[in-house]
């Protein structure tokens, strides 16, 4: 696991980047296929042929196309590919089925191939919109964003009257910084449909990106009123709390998340970042433990989590609770991989030195001085516990989660 793969730019990972990809913002096509490409749509229309099919290949072609439409709404995403991949073999040149053949194949996960399916749909009807939306879409699962946003442009610029275009690319320039941008288009996709709420969640998170934090503020909670029990709608404000240092309210809007979802692994690992932002650390802890346990271990943060479910634990006077997540680190952590030397030295194993000679770049000292503070906290040793943090005020990575998290801590310390 490369350094960083918890701590990596909060704002971007934790905050935007999860709120486009597990909230609102994936690709409008795939979501709702039934609003860009309706069922009544008569496949014939776009067939495109070098020459014309025999009446029964014609017939057989629209069969499977229909079945695989239906599929696709059905949800049954493996037979719908297999039927519109028989429809297309007949008839090569059939450009409705070339589009739902690239949908279906993003839904099994196969980007390369549903890549392949839109750039021949966008070959043989360049004036299609639809085949452009696809093709974006299939880059944006395939993190080709600069390709995404230009097919979604050329999308907008076909059919200027298309929502699914400006929603997309308001997701994309967000995605790559490109703040203003995806404002500008997320007003646009409003402006074709006022009660889109993703669009307006996108249109609120890039408003608090652009330091417009009330108009932002005013869209989420805007939506949340709207759809109260969507934990995904729910989850945006809350991450948008947590953006701007408002942590309490952060921790609420997550615990809302976790009432309508009990099992949400995201936003266990969420909320527990804000109570550790606020010196809950037990409550920090639980959370950890609750990540793990849903989780199973199998995930990128979960060394991460060990390691603050231990400071919380020993803050707690929990000493127990500590002493078994630590052993059980030692069973199911990858302990080749950092930040392992962490619970190693949380375990007694190395001291504070070693575990500095340890950190060999900017982004590993930023979490070691972090941690290392937090447990000099804990243990009473204040002045120790400041230099620590102080080194990551003054010289730590701004958009590692370590940051705020010693900011806190200074705070506390010198009340």
């Amino acid at each position: 696991m490369p350094t960083g793969m918890f701590s990596r730019r909060y704002d971007q990972t934790c905050f935007f980047a999860l709120l486009i990809c597990v909230a609102q913002c994936l690709p409008v096509q795939a979501q709702t296929l039934s609003t860009f490409f309706p069922t009544q749509h008569l496949p014939g229309n776009t067939i495109l042929l070098q020459q014309a099919p025999d009446s029964s290949k014609l017939a057989t072609a629209q069969t499977l196309y229909q079945q695989g439409v239906g599929l696709l709404q059905s949800k049954q995403y493996g037979k719908a590919v297999e039927a519109l991949q028989q429809a297309v073999t007949l008839l090569p040149d059939f450009v409705d089925a070339q589009i739902q053949l690239g949908v279906a194949l993003l839904k099994v996960g196969q980007p390369l191939q549903s890549l392949s399916a839109m750039k021949q749909a966008v070959k043989l009807a360049p004036a299609d919109a639809k085949a452009y939306i696809g093709l974006g879409n299939a880059n944006d699962a395939l993190q080709r964003y600069a390709e995404a946003i230009e097919a979604y442009k050329t999308a907008s610029k076909l059919n200027p009257k298309l929502f699914s275009a400006y929603h997309n690319l308001g997701n994309d320039y967000l995605k790559t910084g490109r703040v203003q941008a995806a404002a500008d288009a997320y007003g646009q996709a409003l402006q074709l449909e006022p009660d889109n709420l993703s669009s307006r969640a996108g249109l609120g998170s890039a408003y608090i990106r652009l330091g417009r934090t009330e108009e932002g503020l005013t869209q989420l909670r805007e939506v949340v009123r709207r759809n109260p029990n969507n934990p995904n709608i729910q989850i945006d404000l809350a991450r948008a709390y947590n953006h701007l240092g408002r942590y309490e309210e952060a921790v609420g809007s997550f615990s809302e998340v976790i009432r309508l979802v009990p099992r949400f692994p995201t936003a266990y690992f969420e909320r527990c970042l804000a109570n550790l932002y606020t010196g809950q650390s037990e409550a920090a802890a639980s959370d950890a433990a609750k990540f793990l346990e849903l989780t199973n271990w199998h995930n990128e943060r979960a060394q991460y989590m060990v390691i603050i479910a231990a400071l919380g634990y020993e803050r707690a006077g929990r000493d127990s609770e500590k002493t078994k997540v630590l052993s059980t680190a030692v069973e199911r952590a990858q302990t080749s991989l950092w930040p392992y030397p962490i619970i190693q030295y949380l375990r007694g194993e190395i001291s504070a030195p070693d575990l500095l000679a340890r950190a060999t770049d900017n982004d590993k000292q930023t979490e070691v001085h972090a941690y290392l503070g937090m447990h000099l906290s804990t243990s009473g040793q204040a002045t120790e516990a400041l230099h620590h943090l102080q080194w990551v005020k003054e010289n730590g990575n701004r958009q590692f989660v370590e940051y705020p998290l010693a900011l806190s801590e200074i705070r506390r310390l010198e009340k």
